[in-house]
């Protein structure tokens, strides 16, 4: 039987750290949790008691004003500007210095249809300080390629009225796009992902003041951290700086590996980050800031740059005032400086600069809480907090927002369905044109529920749906767990007793009985010398199963435990959490309309807990060379998070056993130790290919490759705060594709004896 190729964003240390601070203290036991007798609904016995949030103000005192913002404050044109993300959207906020930094809600942008724990997004400011261009998705985005590299849904904001003009395209969730330098322009980058026949990237300029865009520049191979300038588009291809004038590319510098955070100031001068060989490195890669005047980068002809800056790689970072003034945040030594960069020192990593150079700031959530969300919190708005530094004066000053207070504009506009969904706005896709009813709803969509729709039946797709539990089912209702009884059927479930009977009709759902492990059997784990899960003798400590830790960051990562929608509460039912139910549209031979947009007609059908996949479309309506699961595992998966948690633990030992089989182990290949599951959790996202493609690619897939410049080069490990490796730092969540993945390697795949590793 064949089982889902998984997807998990990120290799290791996002789904280990996410779940560090899940209470892991529960016994292994035989009896399901359950509620106390005459518990309320969202009963929840693994959440603390709620204590009540004392928030900042949102401003600085009009008191303290002066004397934190000194006397010419009430002149000034500086704004900072931020975002935060939680269930309700992806929001901009921003606050004027003649205000006290008063900060506002500027936009929430959001797209209904899509259920989300939190939205996640990147954004940058324009030259004049007047426009953010952003890229937003709800986080689950980042568990699929396709939907990672150019998946995510694209705006441009006014900062001053907050008028949101939603753009016809996707792109990538990569920390780099969209990227800002000179004038009024943006530049959103499209990628390939490993299903793609080529590796080629797009690159889509927006006039941020007119909403216009110009045609697409494709181009071969892996283009990153473009900006625009006067001079033409600057970007990073493979290992040179490059300019870009239409479809014409120069050679700016080469450099040793992939060039990143790509910075123009306002002079018109380009500076950019380069590092070090892993391979020569001690233990930290050694990186440097180099630097391109003007004239340099108007004569488009490849030269030496100066190197201006140099520090340890995770030590430091480069960032940019919508002005043009350039900034070196964390520790790094200064050289000779060019006029527009700066190193005032102790600005932490990271740190956002205000359209005039006059603050530098850092936000998180208020509630100091994990990225796990409960389902009932997940429709509130998260509260943020902003921390800003006073460049002149070194003095700092902590304020709080609820998103959606002190909103700018009109609060609808975030929420007007985005053009580049087929029932959002006038883009054609495929034999649909996309207009729309007065309801909203495109025509096709219109005519299918006509046919569809049945007044005794709200079950939605009746005869035409691929997913195999369909949604509105009133009688096929899953049921939402605690994240208690998440991980009380994590830790049966790695060591093969999750074998406890299950009543038919649990829940009223109309099932046949069966025990979780018995519809997906425990594998045994490559490399095991007893052939068993565990080892018999209990004084025995060398155990052969997945970690709970392990299994745990995967439901946490896939889907915030949750195996029903947000909108139930633990100890409810409500319809399943299902991935892409109505897919994304392709032609007859299999190729996407447009390869270059998701389109949603074609079901991802992943379900509950784990996100399993394969199995789970109805019989007859598989792909190609998919089983269809029996209708009773289907159910159980869709439904009882027991049985889901036992799929995903049988597809992560099978992971297991792929990626041990091929040779590719860490740390002599124990299971036992949590880091030895690196290349397990990276085929159970991207996939693993045990025979060569067309290509010659073979091994684990390239989009998680820690290599991939998608990643950020600098990045502190996941959750982990830059300036103290002890603690935490939650704010990573609303940003994860510059910081997810752990751990550097020029390699393309990591440790030398992997071979010959998937790469494109």
């Amino acid at each position: 039987m064949r089982q889902k190729r998984m997807r998990l964003r990120v290799p290791l240390t996002l789904a280990v750290a996410t779940v560090l601070a899940i209470p892991l203290s529960l016994p292994a036991q035989a009896e399901e949790p359950k509620p106390p007798k005459g518990a309320a609904q969202g009963w929840n016995d693994a959440a603390p008691e709620q204590k009540k949030l004392s928030l900042k103000p949102s401003a600085i005192p009009a008191k303290d004003r002066a004397g934190l913002l000194g006397k010419g404050y009430a002149e000034s044109a500086d704004t900072a500007v931020t975002t935060t993300g939680d269930g309700t959207g992806f929001h901009l906020l921003a606050g004027k210095e003649k205000d006290g930094y008063q900060l506002r809600t500027i936009a929430s942008l959001f797209e209904d249809g899509f259920a989300s724990d939190t939205w996640i997004g990147n954004h940058c400011v324009t030259g004049s300080g007047k426009y953010a261009a952003v890229s937003y998705a709800p986080r689950m985005f980042t568990n699929k390629p396709e939907l990672m590299v150019r998946g995510a849904f694209t705006a441009v904001v006014d900062l001053q009225s907050g008028q949101v003009t939603k753009l016809p395209f996707q792109s990538s969730l990569a920390y780099f796009s969209p990227g800002c330098g000179q004038g009024e322009k943006a530049v959103f980058t499209q990628l390939s992902h490993d299903g793609d026949k080529k590796q080629q990237t797009r690159l889509i300029t927006v006039d941020a003041a007119t909403g216009k865009q110009s045609k697409p520049v494709t181009l071969a191979g892996a283009v990153t951290s473009a900006i625009p300038t006067d001079a033409g588009i600057v970007a990073a291809h493979g290992n040179r700086l490059v300019r870009i004038n239409g479809t014409a590319e120069k050679t700016l510098a080469s450099t040793t590996t992939v060039p990143f955070e790509i910075t123009a100031d306002a002079d018109g001068g380009i500076t950019f980050i380069d590092r070090e060989l892993d391979k020569k490195a001690s233990k930290t890669p050694t990186s440097w800031a180099k630097h391109l005047d003007r004239a340099k980068v108007d004569k488009g002809r490849k030269t030496e740059p100066v190197t201006v800056v140099s520090g340890k790689l995770e030590a430091w970072d480069l960032t940019r005032s919508a002005r043009g003034e350039v900034f070196v945040t964390g520790a790094a030594t200064s050289r000779t400086l060019p006029k527009r960069l700066h190193n005032p020192g102790k600005l932490p990593k990271g740190a956002a600069i205000s359209s005039h150079a006059r603050a530098a700031l850092t936000t998180t959530w208020s509630d100091g809480k994990t990225t796990l969300v409960n389902p009932e919190d997940a429709a509130k708005p998260r509260p943020a907090r902003t921390v800003l530094r006073m460049l002149e004066s070194g003095r700092s000053v902590t304020l709080d927002l609820r998103p959606g207070a002190h909103r700018v504009g009109d609060e609808t506009q975030g929420r007007v369905l985005s053009p580049a969904l087929p029932t959002g706005g006038p883009v054609e896709s495929g034999p649909d044109t996309g207009k729309q009813s007065e309801d909203g709803l495109s025509t096709q969509t219109v005519s299918t529920q006509a046919l569809t729709a049945q007044a005794d039946n709200p079950s939605e797709g009746t005869g035409e749906r691929y997913c195999a539990v369909a949604r509105n089912d009133a009688k096929k209702q899953a049921f939402q767990p605690t994240p208690r009884q998440v991980e009380w059927a994590v830790d049966q479930a790695v060591v093969g007793e999750l074998d406890f009977y299950r009543e038919a009709n649990w829940k009223n759902t109309g099932t046949g009985g069966y025990q979780p492990q018995g519809l997906f059997p425990p594998t045994v784990l490559a490399g095991d010398p007893n052939g068993t899960l565990d080892n018999e003798d209990p004084d025995v400590t060398d155990k052969w199963h997945i970690p709970a830790q392990v299994m745990l960051g995967i439901t946490a990562q896939e889907s915030n435990m949750w195996q029903a929608t947000r909108f139930a509460v633990p100890g409810v039912t409500s319809n399943s959490l299902i991935g892409n139910y109505y897919g994304v549209d392709y032609a007859a031979d299999g190729e996407q309309l447009d390869p270059w947009r998701i389109n949603w007609a074609d079901a991802d059908c992943g379900y509950g807990i784990t996100q399993a996949t394969d199995g789970m479309r109805l019989a007859g309506k598989t792909k190609p060379g998919e089983t269809a699961l029996s209708t009773l595992a289907q159910e159980a998966v869709a439904l009882d998070y027991t049985a889901n948690i036992a799929a995903g633990v049988r597809i992560l030992s099978e992971k297991w056993n792929q990626t041990y089989n091929a040779g590719m182990t860490i740390n002599g290949g124990h299971p036992k130790w949590i880091e030895n599951w690196f290349f397990a959790l990276w085929a159970y996202n991207s996939g693993f290919y045990d025979t060569a493609d067309s290509q010659g690619h073979r091994g684990v897939g390239w989009t998680n490759n820690p290599a991939n410049p998608l990643w950020k080069a600098n990045r502190v490990p996941f959750l982990q705060n830059a300036s103290d490796p002890s603690g935490d730092d939650y704010s990573h969540a609303a940003h994860p594709a510059g910081l997810a993945v752990p751990g550097e390697g020029d390699r393309l795949g990591g440790p030398p004896d992997l071979g010959d590793v998937r790469a494109r």
